[in-house]
Formats: C-alpha cells, structure tokens, sequence
C-alpha cells in the first residue's frame, strides 16, 4: 500500500493521513521489543515552543526510553538538482530534523513531558533517554 501512494504523487497531507492509519509502518516503529508505548503515535506534536514534529512516538525496554520524532516530506519533492547538489526542499527539511536534534541534545529529558500522560509511570530508574529525528522524504 505505502509503495502504490508514493506512485501516486500524493500530497504530504496525504502522506500524513495513510501513516496515521498505519502506524506501524513509520521508521522504527518496532525498535525495542516492546513496541510502541501504549500503541500510541502522536501527530503534530509539539517540542518547546520552537517546533512540531509530524509524528512522535515513544518505545521503551526497562532500561531505555527511546522518543522518535519523525518530518515527512510529499514523496514528488525532488531530492538532487541537474548539477547533483540536494535541492533547497532537501535542505530546508534536513534541518528541521538538525535542529530537533541540537534541541534534544540539551532537553531530551524534557520532550517527556509533551508527551503527557503518556510519559507518565515511567521507571525513575530509568537510565537513559534517548531522541532520534528522522527525515522522511
């Protein structure tokens, strides 16, 4: 199904619908073996003030919690110029996920909390937090 929508040249919106309906089709998904926590996945979800990711989405094993923060992009943008160069729409996108990155570098511990109830019940054992951005384009 993923692969006759991005035949299609489908809008991002529509990119966004057809994962929101099938979840567990966004990148890791499943890394730990636990799966998603609580088989939640959160659209547009807000990190700070400074920014909103499409997706997000935790996983945890009893030693790690694992937030992953995904940007999408229409599959139709074009990656690479006639010169080789990326474009301007790879560019703009990357650092979106350079700039979630850097954020979570100093306030990984913090995104918890935008996750609500969600975050909550966690082990306060826990010895690390850990936020991947990923780039879906």
């Amino acid at each position: 199904m993923l692969q006759t929508l991005i035949e299609s040249d489908p809008t991002e919106e529509e990119v966004q619908q057809f994962f929101e309906q099938y979840p567990r089709c966004l990148p890791e998904a499943g890394h730990y073996h636990n799966g998603l926590r609580a088989d939640v996945v959160i659209s547009k979800l807000p990190l700070h003030n400074d920014f909103i990711t499409d997706f997000a989405y935790m996983s945890q094993n009893s030693q790690r919690v694992l937030i992953i923060c995904i940007e999408i992009e229409r599959p139709g943008k074009k990656l690479f110029r006639k010169d080789g160069q990326f474009t301007s729409y790879y560019q703009a996108a990357k650092q979106q996920v350079v700039d979630w990155n850097f954020w979570a570098r100093h306030h990984v511990r913090d995104a918890l909390k935008y996750f609500g109830k969600l975050s909550q019940h966690l082990p306060k054992e826990l010895n690390y937090v850990q936020m991947h951005c990923i780039l879906v384009m």
